[in-house]
């Protein structure tokens, strides 16, 4: 998929990091005594799309979103357990 893109229209969708197992490590101390340290390792992985795709699932987020918003509250709902009229 990605040979089939053309250079100036890759973009990055998606980048994330996640975390690996540690890696022990013994470290000598004073006295023939050792510390284990724990080294942590991540992993960083990144999504790379053509303009084309990416743009139409902006466009489509924004619809779904844009529909959300302009729904209109329900009229006739009953309200349950209103609040008093002084709420101090």
């Amino acid at each position: 998929m990605l040979q089939e893109m053309k250079p100036g229209q890759i973009v990055v969708d998606e980048a994330w990091v996640g975390r690996m197992p540690f890696k022990k490590q013994f470290w000598p101390r004073a006295r023939g005594r050792l510390n284990i340290r724990m080294r942590p390792y991540t992993h960083f992985t990144v999504k790379l799309r053509s303009a084309e795709t990416v743009n139409k699932r902006v466009e489509a987020k924004k619809i779904k979103r844009m529909k959300k918003i302009g729904k209109p509250p329900a009229q006739f709902k009953p309200i349950y357990n209103p609040r008093p009229y002084y709420t101090w």
